[in-house]
């Protein structure tokens, strides 16, 4: 699999995504990045960089409506779509939480250390596209971006998990 930190450099200044297919290729055109022959390989590294907030996958549809995917499994048919889009999630505006997401101790820096409750207001504020979520991996502590998400969407979010 390829290193997250190699992938995210790929974005120039300005840049906010990259389609998943034009970054797959990007491993066998630039001499920096490592070869990896097997686009599988590269397309199962950016399911898992999603799963862990690296990275938000964008898939437009037709329609219009964009669909995201942030700190939850990709599926097989969505790693194939034609469009899917990569994104820094730093520049990514969420169309949908994961119910998981807003579970107690999901996301550290939404609940407070005692998972005491917290309003609505303040779980819209997290996803304000200003905040950060602090993980621990592999004996350091990691800060990702936490993509904007509408009001709409959060409420939704939370309304549905009653």
């Amino acid at each position: 699999m390829a290193d997250f930190t190699e992938i995210r450099n790929l974005w120039r200044a300005g840049e906010t995504s990259w389609r998943a297919s034009d970054l797959a290729r990007a491993f066998a055109q630039f001499p920096h990045l490592p070869k990896m022959l097997r686009q599988r390989n590269i397309m199962n590294t950016l399911a898992l960089g999603t799963e862990q907030g690296y990275f938000v996958l964008r898939l437009p549809r037709p329609d219009r409506s964009i669909r995201t995917i942030w700190r939850s499994q990709v599926s097989e048919v969505d790693l194939k779509e034609r469009d899917l889009e990569v994104v820094l999630p730093q520049a990514a505006e969420l169309s949908e939480l994961g119910s998981s997401l807003l579970a107690p101790g999901a996301l550290r820096g939404l609940w407070p250390q005692d998972n005491s409750s917290i309003t609505v207001g303040e779980v819209v504020q997290f996803f304000d596209g200003k905040h950060v979520s602090k993980v621990q991996r592999e004996g350091h502590e990691e800060t990702f971006p936490v993509p904007k998400a509408s009001r709409e969407v959060v409420e939704g979010e939370l309304f549905m998990r009653r």
